[in-house]
């Protein structure tokens, strides 16, 4: 549910739902602007696949398209994401969890990925 205002006067409430696909069992996501044009993008854990997958935003929120490489693998029984610009590059990046076999995959967005376990 989101607020409505128009030049701060109330409007009532509005509803904007979009369903998007991801992969199976997509367990967690986070936000961010991955593609660097100002809309914030999201990263989604695939927990079944063991994939990541990058979805770009079209600049209205109403629609998002698979990265380029998108999804991307992870370590068995990814569990939780989250974004962040890992080397300082101004490039965000993404790490993810991975229960079943006790690491952290982390990767440099658009450019490959490390596996720490």
């Amino acid at each position: 549910m989101l607020l409505a205002f128009s030049d701060m006067v109330w409007q009532g409430f509005s509803t904007l739902s979009t369903t998007l696909t991801a992969g199976d069992f997509s367990i967690a996501l986070d936000a961010s602007d991955f593609d660097g044009d100002g809309d914030n993008d999201l990263v989604v854990v695939n927990h079944l696949t063991n994939n990541a997958s990058v979805l770009l935003n079209n600049g209205t929120g109403t629609a998002f398209t698979p990265a380029l490489g998108s999804p991307n693998p992870t370590g068995n029984g990814p569990t939780d994401v989250v974004a962040i610009n890992v080397e300082g590059d101004c490039d965000v990046d993404f790490a993810v969890s991975n229960e079943d076999d006790d690491s952290v995959t982390v990767h440099d967005f658009g450019i490959g990925s490390d596996r720490l376990g």
